[in-house]
Order: structure tokens, then C-alpha cells, then sequence
């Protein structure tokens, strides 16, 4: 009896390996400035990357980039600044990253979302000013709100700081103080005894900066 031979094909197995393409970081120093100011980015992709600089479509366009690197600028204007990883998926989140550079032309309005004591009625936020060592000043503060339940109105609201003891500020005052802008400053207000309870309130001032 004559033997049968089988062939037998099997597919090719192909194994495809994906680079994980990605911002892995980026960051614009400082994020607040005088106008002419230099400000340091820094970025690290995985794969190609490209760089724009401006604020819409019309006035800025992607520059190709190393993967990693780092550059000085000078900024005018409030700029944004994004780094692309082309080679990423979007869908996979990462492929870009932006950062934002706050130029100082005139007063500018910093918030800080506050805690409020039930008992005391005393309510109490904070953010932190970042300038990377620069000269940039405070030089007023000024126009005091507090934003609650949906209502903004004027209020009485106090400001510390590293180097400024507490200075309260009501209705439309001004006061003139001169300290370093970099820290933490506080904000602190006390509520009517008919407003305690929540929401707790966003307390607003106004800063007037001064550059060297």
C-alpha cells in the first residue's frame, strides 16, 4: 500500500513589539513673568517630538525638536507652549502636553479656594506665586471678593505672607506693600453670622506687580 505524505502550513507567527511613544515630561520655568523675561523648557519624549510656541493656530507653528532637550526663550506675552510626541497614539493619552507662561502687564487676579470653620465662621485658602528666584514684586493689593453660592460681592479679606504680616484689605482699599512675589500666600475672611455653613467661599485679590 503506497504511504500518503501531508503537508501541513502553518501561519507565521508575527509578534509586533509597541514602542510605548509618549510625553514622558515637560516643563516651562517660571510659569509667571515680566514682559521680556527668559523662561527654561525642558522635555523628554519617547520617539519623534515637535515643539509650538503661541497662544492659537494663527500665530504659532510645530517646530521638529530632539527628544530630549531643553531651550531658553524670551516671552512678550502670555504664551503657551506644547510638546508633541508624534509617533503616539492619542487615544493612548500622553501624545502632548502643554504649559503656560502668565506675563505681567498689569494687575492680575489670584484666587484661593477656602476652608471654612463651622464654629468661627472664619474661612482660610492659599495658593503659591512661583518666579524662580526673580525680582518680580508685589507691589499692591487691592479689590477684595469673596465668591460664594454663586454671588460675587465685596468683602473684608486677609492677606499674609512669608515676609508681610497680615494685611487686611475691605471694599474697594488698596494697600500698598512691597515683598518678594515668590511663596505661599493666605487668604482669610470671616463670614456674617448669617452665612455660616457651606459653601465654602473662593476668596479673591487683586495683585499689582512690580518688575526690575
Amino acid at each position: 500500500m503506497q504511504s500518503k505524505r501531508f503537508l501541513l502550513w502553518l501561519p507565521a507567527l508575527l509578534l509586533v513589539v509597541s514602542c510605548a511613544h509618549k510625553v514622558v515630561s515637560f516643563s516651562v520655568e517660571p510659569p509667571l513673568v515680566c514682559p521680556g523675561q527668559v523662561v527654561s523648557l525642558k522635555w523628554n519624549v519617547q520617539g519623534r517630538a515637535s515643539l509650538r510656541t503661541g497662544q492659537g493656530e494663527s500665530d504659532s507653528k510645530d517646530e521638529p525638536v530632539p527628544s530630549q532637550g531643553e531651550r531658553s526663550l524670551s516671552v512678550a506675552n502670555p504664551t503657551a507652549f506644547t510638546i508633541r510626541a508624534l509617533d503616539a497614539n492619542p487615544a493612548d493619552g500622553q501624545s502632548f502636553a502643554t504649559r503656560s507662561v502668565d506675563v505681567v502687564k498689569g494687575p492680575v487676579e489670584k484666587a484661593a479656594a477656602s476652608t471654612c470653620d463651622a464654629g468661627s465662621g472664619k474661612c482660610r485658602g492659599s495658593f503659591e506665586l512661583v518666579t524662580a528666584g526673580s525680582a518680580l514684586r508685589v507691589l499692591a493689593i487691592a479689590a477684595p471678593r469673596i465668591v460664594r453660592a454663586g454671588r460675587v460681592q465685596p468683602g473684608r479679606i486677609c492677606v499674609s505672607h512669608a515676609e508681610m504680616a497680615s494685611t487686611c484689605i475691605s471694599g474697594d482699599d488698596k494697600v500698598d506693600v512691597a515683598v518678594g512675589a515668590d511663596g505661599v500666600w493666605t487668604l482669610e475672611t470671616d463670614l456674617p453670622a448669617t452665612e455660616t455653613g457651606a459653601p465654602d467661599p473662593q476668596l479673591r485679590v487683586q495683585f499689582g506687580f512690580g518688575c526690575p
